[in-house]
C-alpha cells in the first residue's frame, strides 16, 4: 500500500524475465493531503531496491574541469553583456547614429 513506503507491494516477473515492482495506490485523489509526496517517497524507496552497476570509476581530473565550466560560462556571459551595453552606449552617446532607437 502507498502508505507503507518501505514495503514492496507486489513483485512479478514478465515472460522475458524482467522484474516488475507494483505500487498499490488506494488513496482518493480528492482528499486534501500531499498525495504526490507520499507517492514520491514510495518511488524513492522502490529505487533503493535496485542495485545499479558502476559504469566507470570517478575521474577527479575530469571532475575539476567540469566544475570550472559554469564559472567560465558565467564570466563569458557577463563580459558579453558588458560589451553589448558598452556598444549600445557608444552608438547612442558618441556616434549618435540612432542605433539604439532602431532597436527599441
Amino acid at each position: 500500500m502507498v502508505d507503507e513506503p518501505n514495503k514492496v507491494d507486489q513483485v512479478s516477473v514478465t515472460s522475458d524475465g524482467a522484474y516488475v515492482l507494483t505500487i498499490q495506490d488506494h488513496w482518493d485523489w480528492e482528499v486534501d493531503f500531499d498525495h504526490v509526496q507520499v507517492l514520491e517517497d514510495k518511488l524513492n524507496a522502490y529505487l533503493g531496491f535496485i542495485d545499479l552497476p558502476k559504469l566507470m570509476e570517478p575521474n577527479t581530473d575530469l571532475a575539476g574541469v567540469v566544475q570550472t565550466l559554469p564559472t567560465i560560462g558565467g564570466w563569458t556571459i557577463l563580459v558579453l553583456l558588458v560589451l553589448h551595453v558598452g556598444g549600445a552606449i557608444y552608438h547612442q552617446a558618441i556616434r549618435r547614429d540612432g542605433t539604439l532607437l532602431r532597436m527599441i
